[in-house]
């Protein structure tokens, strides 16, 4: 599964979480894409990663900074210390999307998102003390939105790529033994793990799925999940998966 799919040169690209765009090679899609908007919270990682590149390139990329991915941030200060009952946090869901996306001049050709997801809870663990179970509420809650705000970032048949990190070797040390491996047997040795509960995948790809599958977002034949792949990023190995899809 392309990550990035090869769609009709001179269409546009959003980015989702781009950062430092270390894992994007900017100058390849600029020759595929004639804007190319690189969406993150840290306006400044964005403006770097643009400023690098060649005159070409720069003049492809729109920036938006200071983008909460998540759609949550700003209810920080109305919950308080207290995590809101199930209606209030419905309530905000349901509205999120359209607040980190509408202002970015979609729809788009393509949307990606680069392993952002997982890092949408971590403002609000650094700002709470919480139960499991409300984290476990605030992790569905974020990847409701991040999957809504992708479905509407995208032009009706458009290509949506969800690229997302599931554990690291920094809780699994069981990676370090599967770097060599070819795709399938990792994703068949990470399978085997998990259902004997030696690792949890936290977002549960197999969930993931099954949610994008039941929303109505995914034009037929619907999303479809890559095999998985480690990603060595220094002091940390990443479990990477990516699940692509049409918007309906």
């Amino acid at each position: 599964m392309a990550l990035v799919p090869a769609e009709p040169a001179g269409g546009t690209l959003c980015v989702l979480g781009a950062g430092k765009c270390e894992d994007l090679d900017l100058p390849l899609l600029a020759h595929r894409f004639a804007a190319i908007h690189l969406v993150d919270l840290d306006g400044e990682a964005i403006e770097v990663a643009r400023d690098r590149q060649p005159s070409r390139v720069r003049d492809a990329i729109v920036l938006h900074g200071g983008v909460d991915l998540s759609g949550l941030l700003a209810r920080l200060d109305e919950w308080g210390d207290a995590f809101p009952d199930d209606d209030a946090l419905h309530e905000a869901v349901f509205g999120a999307p359209a607040a980190v996306v509408d202002p970015l001049g979609g729809p788009f050709d393509v949307t990606l998102s680069t392993c952002v997801l997982s890092q949408l809870v971590l403002p609000f663990q650094k700002a709470w003390a919480a139960s499991e179970n409300t984290w476990a509420k605030l992790a569905a809650a974020t990847t409701a939105v991040h999957v809504g705000s992708l479905a509407r970032a995208t032009a009706s048949g458009g290509a949506v790529s969800l690229v997302f990190d599931v554990l690291s070797y920094d809780v699994a040390s069981e990676l370090s033994a599967l770097r060599d491996r070819p795709s399938e047997e990792l994703e068949a040795e990470i399978e085997a793990q998990t259902r004997s509960g030696a690792v949890v995948l936290e977002p549960d790809p197999v969930t993931l799925l099954s949610l994008i599958g039941n929303s109505g977002i995914a034009a037929a034949p619907g999303p479809r999940r890559a095999v998985p792949w480690l990603w060595d990023i220094g002091p940390t190995l990443q479990l990477v998966y990516a699940i692509g899809f049409r918007r309906s």
